[in-house]
């Protein structure tokens, strides 16, 4: 089963590659995503969001701190 980020665009005063990664950090705490489990490529997330690849790049990034 595929997993899809869950995230709201909208204004905010946070940037959004950290929003991305927070995100993804709330689904593998909630078990929406399980640890482990494979993330999207940054092109396919990118695509998703409809954002930039260098912005997902730099929130798996952040992930990986």
């Amino acid at each position: 089963m595929a997993w899809n980020v869950a995230l709201q665009l909208a204004d905010h005063d946070e940037p959004l590659f950290r929003r991305i990664a927070t995100t993804i950090a709330s689904d593998i705490t909630r078990g929406r995503l399980l640890v482990g489990a494979k993330l999207p490529s940054s092109r396919a997330l990118a695509r998703q969001l409809g954002v930039n690849r260098n912005t997902v790049v730099t929130a798996y990034d952040e992930l990986s701190i």
